[in-house]
């Protein structure tokens, strides 16, 4: 995987890996999509909240009503809690934004771990993707400490990144081995956490991880 950091001194590099990013992401790849001064990019916008006070109380109820091939910016603004289910975002329904609350309090939670392709608790095969103030954990393997889970050390995914243009903002990705698996494409992640202890980024994606510090 070519992953390459603001801290790198080669200027050549870096200019390569801005243009890339600009050609790239042309496609409103910004935080400015999800601004309210620029709501007229986003077509739609569903709620999931668990209590059922939402338009739907779980977020791949949610992702299952879009309809395939849309070509329209649809955010899914998901309500603090703890959703505990394994998401999956089909190559056929690009254009979304997943938009939480916070990435301390919007959390996907699953413990798959029967084998590495079948683990992760978020997939996204769709291309156009965003995805802000949330966090994936894979719980089999988590929390850290062996005195409170004694499960065996295996590979398993918080999440597995697969389509192009695919972004995320101030979100967390938590597991032990192989955390989060950058398949391929081209994505961005800004202002991430990523906890892991073995190989816990890996693929082949081209992607940008940019940690800002204020």
């Amino acid at each position: 995987m070519r992953v390459y950091k603001e801290s790198l001194t080669t200027k050549y590099l870096y200019v390569f890996v801005l243009l890339t990013l600009v050609f790239g992401f042309a496609t409103v790849h910004s935080e400015l999509t999800l601004n309210d001064s620029n709501q007229q990019k986003l077509s739609k916008t569903i709620t999931v909240d668990k209590s059922g006070k939402s338009d739907f109380s779980t977020i791949q109820s949610a992702i299952d009503s879009i309809p395939e091939n849309n070509n329209q910016w649809i955010r899914i603004q998901v309500k603090s809690g703890v959703y505990l289910e394994q998401v999956e975002i089909p190559s056929e329904k690009p254009f979304i934004v997943l938009e939480g609350e916070s990435m301390n309090t919007t959390i996907i939670a699953w413990g798959a771990h029967d084998r590495l392709d079948r683990s992760p608790t978020f997939s996204c095969y769709a291309d156009n993707f965003v995805a802000r103030h949330v966090s994936f954990y894979n719980t089999y393997n988590h929390p850290l400490d062996s005195t409170v889970n004694e499960n065996p050390r295996k590979q398993v995914a918080a999440a597995q990144i697969r389509g192009n243009r695919n972004s995320f903002y101030e979100c967390g990705f938590y597991c032990l081995q192989d955390t989060l698996w950058d398949v391929s494409g081209l994505h961005y992640f800004k202002s991430c956490f990523i906890e892991g202890a073995v190989d816990f980024i890996f693929g082949g994606g081209q992607s940008v991880y940019r940690i800002v510090t204020y």
